[in-house]
């Protein structure tokens, strides 16, 4: 995760070109509270591999389901964008 925080920092920003700090500061503390709720929710799983390995599954799974509602809601924006031009 340390590898790709730069470049989905960038990819954050760049969104929002005008409000590059807003941007940042939003990405910055849905970073920190990602982090945070994981090192909460680590130790209560870890006392097994199995429960440590469901949970890491559930929360990658929870991740691209979210990435999969941006994706479409951004493709009805493009062609919004492109329809108007």
């Amino acid at each position: 995760m340390a590898l790709n925080q730069p470049l989905l920092t960038l990819l954050a920003l760049d969104r929002f070109p005008t409000h590059r700090g807003a941007a940042s500061s939003v990405q910055a503390f849905f970073s920190l509270s990602v982090t945070t709720v994981s090192g909460l929710l680590s130790p209560l799983v870890s006392k097994s591999p199995f429960s440590l390995a469901t949970v890491a599954l559930a929360i990658n799974l929870v991740g691209f389901f979210l990435w999969l509602l941006s994706v479409k809601k951004t493709e009805g924006v493009a062609h919004e964008v492109i329809a108007s031009e």
